[in-house]
């Protein structure tokens, strides 16, 4: 029970570090959505695949993952 918490937790630390990574070169790139008059970035769906496909992959060896 415990390690299933600690693998959503390091997934959900781990998609926010992501998140902030990869808005620098969503902005940069261009790769972003026009809403009010900000640009928002578009790459946030990345960094939440890359996120809980980590944290799945590390907790399915563990054995605490989703099978």
């Amino acid at each position: 029970m415990l390690y299933g918490i600690l693998a959503a937790a390091s997934a959900l630390l781990l998609t926010a570090v992501l998140s902030a990574a990869v808005r620098v070169p969503a902005l940069r790139l261009g790769i972003v959505e026009r809403r009010r008059g900000r640009r928002v970035p578009l790459l946030g769906g990345v960094a939440v695949m890359g996120g809980v496909g980590a944290g799945g992959w590390v907790g399915g060896g563990r054995g605490v993952g989703p099978p």
